[in-house]
């Protein structure tokens, strides 16, 4: 017990200190809201086959599979949200901003297609290469999504102090963990002319492994609601400059309206988990990483000081984020002898990753 109070004693001692040598702040304020939102999230998987083995062009619908794609995109996700806001602005000028969001996904849509292309130029006077869509999902969309973000800066005045700005530098954390319930997945490989047998083995060009997909001939459409949902976890994260600026305006000398914004220029880096239950072949699920990550975000709004110290903000903030060259990594297979394990992986290119967020919301501030 007597440990317990002396290590209290000296921290409180401690914060004491540090808020003695804290510089007195000139504006400060702390805003919480509510609002609402809508996302759109997609990507593209693409893997080229190695044309070099010798097939039967007519062993496989009249040609070579050469390339296997897969395109995925979650729209109209309906967000509801929580956001919670604080700036400290030192005598200085040295200007401080911290933000943070929470928001759950109440619906949404999620499709995803695959598509094979196949390769029917050579013998038996195959046609030239053509595209063909053999599965089709769709499911239903639910979870949660967060952003954090602080960031450091100097604020000029100008204007008898009626408009401010402020270059800043920040670093930021945005995610989105989606869940997709009621599949209804539609496979159809009659174009393909395959046998009601087939086991297509190839190997991709960025694979160490062999690995084999067995297809059964004819279409199915199934929504069966016993299928266990997928999962998938997405983090944005990496450091931004931006600047934010306000401008007061109103009657007589209180400024009772305000206008302000901000814009963010994010470099990011992407990482991204699945737990896929659309593909037996997957039980491990895959990962997903892009290191060359751009984003940009900007809000804009309008605030009324209805009280001393109490504001009434109304704003709308649009946030654009993409990557590219990234790589989606799966576990397909592994093996065992005595004491010796081995994991067979297969890496194929991760393209076109886009994340669109539109949203609006009621704060309410107050300002010390």
């Amino acid at each position: 017990m007597r440990k317990f109070v002396v290590t209290l004693m000296a921290s409180l001692l401690s914060c004491s200190a540090a808020f003695a040598f804290w510089p007195e702040a000139t504006d400060s304020s702390l805003e919480v809201g509510v609002g609402y939102r809508q996302d759109k999230l997609e990507w593209k998987t693409s893997s080229n086959f190695d044309s070099s083995s010798s097939y039967d062009c007519s062993s496989y619908g009249g040609g070579l599979p050469v390339k296997l794609e897969s395109k995925l995109k979650w729209k109209d996700l309906q967000i509801w949200q929580i956001e919670a806001k604080g700036k400290y602005v030192t005598c200085d000028n040295v200007y401080l901003r911290a933000n943070l969001d929470y928001g759950w996904i109440t619906s949404g849509k999620n499709t995803d297609k695959d598509y094979i292309t196949f390769d029917r130029r050579g013998s038996y006077q195959c046609s030239s290469s053509n595209e063909i869509e053999f599965a089709h999902s769709k499911s239903d969309a639910k979870g949660h999504v967060y952003d954090p973000k602080f960031a450091v800066g100097y604020q000029f005045k100008m204007c008898d102090d009626s408009f401010a700005i402020a270059p800043l530098v920040g670093y930021s954390w945005h995610g989105q963990h989606i869940k997709d319930s009621h599949l209804k997945q539609e496979v159809c490989l009659d174009g393909l002319n395959l046998p009601d047998v087939d086991v297509v083995r190839a190997r991709s060009h960025s694979s160490d492994c062999y690995y084999s997909d067995s297809y059964s001939c004819g279409c199915s459409y199934d929504s069966s609601s016993n299928c266990k949902d997928s999962k998938y976890h997405t983090r944005w994260n990496g450091p931004f400059l931006g600047f934010d600026f306000d401008y007061r305006f109103g009657c007589g000398c209180e400024p009772d309206w305000e206008l302000f914004g901000t814009y963010e220029f994010h470099w990011a880096r992407y990482h991204a988990e699945g737990d896929w239950h659309l593909r037996h072949d997957l039980p491990d699920g895959f990962k997903h990483r892009a290191k060359d990550a751009y984003g940009s975000v900007f809000d804009i709004g309008v605030k009324w000081d209805f009280c001393e110290c109490w504001t009434l903000a109304l704003k709308g903030e649009f946030q654009w984020f993409w990557a590219d060259k990234g790589h989606d990594r799966a576990k397909i297979a592994d093996a065992s002898i005595g004491d010796i394990k081995t994991d067979c992986f297969v890496t194929i290119p991760l393209r076109d990753i886009k994340w669109q967020s539109a949203s609006i919301s009621v704060d309410l501030g107050m300002v010390f």
